[in-house]
């Protein structure tokens, strides 16, 4: 488990606490975690991943497409991917 700075009681507290760009650093940060598992995974397995970075930008323009597409940007829809909306109301 990785732990993140700041002093919250719950996580309701948690939720309503967080800027924007405290979410989206978190999001960075959590796909960085899980391509850096993958990464070694895959070289566990004599795969260099970081030779197959075209991969990659097919996936980032798959998901530019798409969120042209929802009427939103990048960020938005990658939050919306995993299921957090935010209200910009407030």
């Amino acid at each position: 488990m990785h732990m993140y700075p700041g002093s919250w009681k719950n996580f309701d507290d948690l939720e309503d606490s967080l800027t924007k760009e405290e979410i989206v650093a978190l999001l960075e940060k959590g796909r960085e975690i899980k391509y850096d598992a993958m990464r070694f995974s895959a070289a566990l397995k004599g795969i260099d991943l970081d030779k197959e970075s075209g991969k990659k930008e097919f996936e980032d323009v798959r998901k530019r497409a798409l969120a042209r597409v929802n009427n939103m940007d990048e960020e938005e829809f990658d939050l919306a991917e995993m299921g957090i909306i935010i209200d910009e109301d407030e």
